[in-house]
């Protein structure tokens, strides 16, 4: 070979990496470019199993039989995202009578069920002839708890109830405030005060309920959900237990129920989520594309509290976008093909994990789209370019 034709060679190989390196530094993933599209592509298109249902805490489409608990997660998700609905309601009326045994197992069970169906277009009331908000109104005790004993699952109930149009006992509400604490947050039921999660869920319920919120209960959860937004800018389960994506899904929720502008919280909640879509979870060794994360946090991507309509006061300060009485099933639904293949989102309450305390590092937009690495080819394509050029010249 000639010192020309080595030359040319050159500068076609240098062109064509230059281009595809350009094409890779200018063209945003789907996780970049819409992330809630991206994370329930993930989801549908990985996790729902052959039947249409998915399973608790999924490892995967058809890893594990699918289960109410896990559909019902899921369904939430789907539905708060405007995506087709309709494998996992088809799973769900094919055991109409089974959902119904369900929900009346438990009142955060019954309230997941009926705030899921009702958000993807079902009636609770008739669910295949099963009226599933029997589950709460005829099994509430004379405390006011729903079948029910945390105030997590307590406003999962209320919030269920008030989705599906049927009145709220006033003692359910009354318990549920005599378990807030003085700093303005509730516990978990198991022994964590000063819990994200239940105090989120406690906000969303009763300001859905119709309680002010300048109400002094819920300025002082308002203010409790404020100061324990933490340095990376996420919430944590409760103080020492590191940052998570489930937390601060819930604490942007309860937040936009307030009234407060939740798009600043974004980009915290945007951290945990990966290149494939999915949201992720870290239990101390490294972070990963978590099923359970993912379904708490597509919700909280549309800045929109449960149970996604409003009618109460919290819309003199909310922005008109969060307004519209079915917000996510009016946008065209995501196409979600699928190949064959206790605290879930509002579910019943697991006990705690503790995250890793280990906050994500910054990185600047420069770093985030791997520009050094491409300043650097840049540098090394000018020197090969300047070289073939000094070689076809001297030739």
């Amino acid at each position: 070979m000639t010192r020309k034709q080595f030359a040319f060679l050159a500068i076609l190989l240098m062109v064509g990496l230059l281009a595809r390196v350009l094409a890779t530094a200018v063209s945003p993933t789907l996780a970049q470019s819409d992330p809630q599209a991206a994370a329930l592509d993930w989801l549908v298109n990985t996790h729902q199993n052959d039947d249409g249902g998915y399973s608790s805490f999924s490892a995967g489409a058809n890893q594990a039989p699918s289960d109410f608990a896990g559909t019902f997660d899921a369904l939430l998700a789907i539905a708060a995202a405007g995506g087709d609905a309709s494998k996992p309601l088809a799973y769900l009326e094919e055991q109409a009578a089974d959902v119904a045994a369900y929900a009346a197992s438990e009142g955060g069970s019954a309230g997941k069920a009926l705030l899921a169906l009702s958000m993807a277009g079902a009636d609770p009331h008739d669910f295949t002839g099963q009226d599933l908000s029997l589950a709460l109104t005829e099994h509430i005790s004379p405390t006011g708890q729903y079948n029910t004993y945390t105030a997590y699952t307590q406003a999962l109930a209320i919030l269920g109830l008030i989705r599906v149009g049927d009145g709220v006992d006033g003692t359910a509400v009354t318990w549920l405030q005599s378990l807030q604490a003085e700093d303005g947050s509730w516990d978990d039921g198991y022994g964590t005060n000063g819990n994200i999660d239940a105090t989120a869920m406690s906000v969303m319920a009763l300001v859905a309920n119709g309680i002010s919120v300048s109400d002094d209960s819920l300025i002082r959860a308002g203010d409790f959900l404020r100061q324990a937004q933490i340095e990376g800018g996420g919430w944590e389960y409760s103080a020492g237990f590191g940052e998570n994506a489930n937390s601060t899904a819930l604490a942007i929720q309860a937040l936009s129920a307030l009234g407060d502008d939740v798009t600043p919280y974004m980009d915290a909640l945007l951290t945990w989520q990966g290149e494939s879509g999915a949201f992720q979870a870290d239990f101390g060794d490294g972070r990963f594309d978590d099923f359970f994360t993912t379904v708490q946090a597509i919700p909280a991507l549309t800045g929109r509290p449960y149970p996604f309509r409003v009618l109460t006061d919290m819309a003199i300060a909310a922005e008109p976008a969060q307004l519209s009485e079915e917000p996510a099933l009016t946008k065209e639904p995501v196409s979600t093909e699928v190949a064959p293949s206790e605290e879930p989102t509002p579910t019943e309450e697991a006990a705690p994990v503790t995250q890793t305390e280990t906050q994500p590092a910054e990185t600047t937009p420069a770093e985030e789209s791997g520009a050094p690495s491409f300043i650097f080819i840049v540098i090394a394509a000018v020197i090969v370019l300047a070289g073939a050029y000094w070689a076809i010249k001297r030739g």
